[in-house]
């Protein structure tokens, strides 16, 4: 799917995707996974490998384990799906957690895997904790809606947020992407802007909410974690951060979202509408006149070349 194309046309590229998707997760990657896991587990009956009877799409399967944890739930969901932007993903090496606990006994090979990166997971959790913020009063909350709140706060805490802030591009391609993938009602995406984010609940029944749900996480730490009430209190300084990035980003070099993703060239100076510019994404605009237009990014003028942010 891409902005541009027709309602049908998009749906026609989802739903055959969505097909392809489900028939190589069915097919494929879960005999194969239920093989590897016979041989370190044995066979089924402590563990167990079934599709996600919540998730509509059938792209997710719960992969239930042996623990000796009562307060933990035995499974974790396995997410797959094809609509993901993966233009930003980098080389990352997983560990588990005991790895550092038996550090000097037990010796474990790191997974290489390749991830998105963090500075555009924290837009998409913002993007998250925005809708929370805008959620009517009485419509239910999906359990565990608390861990993105402890993630955003933590994600500050190591330095990714401010990292974010200086790809704060991220924020529109996170927008654009929800709106053509998962669009939401009750969503205003045109006005979703630096100056409108919202990171903590304007509700206090939902914070309560989320309070309870935070609470029955307790389980999940290792050590003592953050109150909620100190999350929602750093989470209230992030959030005056984004609100006055557009005031402080450097007026050459930043992203307007204000601009829509269709803009005209006609908006351009005449000396910056030089022909055959090279464009930062992977496509060239040949030829180009003043009065064309221009589909698919956000426009930036930067020593008379047009980057597509």
């Amino acid at each position: 799917p891409a902005k541009g194309e027709g309602t049908q046309e998009n749906k026609r590229r989802r739903d055959a995707i969505l097909k392809a998707s489900q028939e190589a997760i069915s097919k494929e990657i879960i005999p194969q996974l239920c093989e590897k896991m016979a041989l370190v587990l044995g066979e089924r009956g402590k563990w167990d490998i079934e599709i996600n009877p919540q998730d509509k799409f059938k792209q997710s399967y719960l992969f239930y384990y042996p623990t000796i944890y009562p307060n933990i739930k035995p499974s974790v969901m396995l997410e797959f799906g094809t609509a993901s932007d993966v233009s930003l993903v980098q080389p990352s090496q997983v560990l588990p957690f005991i790895a550092e606990v038996f550090r000097d006994s037990l010796s474990f090979k790191p997974a290489n895997v390749r991830a998105l990166s963090p500075e555009r997971t924290l837009w998409e959790k913002a993007m998250v904790l925005h809708r929370l913020h805008n959620k009517p009063e009485g419509k239910d909350i999906p359990a565990r809606m608390a861990r993105h709140y402890y993630d955003v706060y933590e994600m500050e805490k190591v330095g990714i947020f401010d990292k974010a802030l200086k790809r704060s591009e991220l924020l529109r391609q996170v927008v654009d992407s929800e709106e053509l993938h998962f669009k939401r009602s009750g969503v205003d995406y045109d006005n979703i802007k630096y100056d409108t984010i919202r990171l903590v609940p304007m509700n206090s029944k939902i914070i309560e909410v989320l309070k309870n749900d935070y609470q029955s996480m307790q389980g999940m730490f290792f050590d003592s974690p953050p109150s909620f009430d100190q999350i929602l209190s750093g989470l209230k300084d992030m959030e005056h951060r984004i609100n006055i990035l557009e005031k402080t980003l450097d007026p050459v070099n930043s992203v307007d979202l204000s601009i829509p993703s269709t803009v005209k060239a006609v908006q351009l100076a005449p000396q910056e509408l030089t022909q055959n510019a090279k464009l930062s994404s992977p496509h060239e605009l040949m030829g180009y006149n003043k009065g064309d237009v221009f589909i698919g990014g956000r426009m930036n003028i930067n020593e008379k070349e047009l980057a597509y942010m």
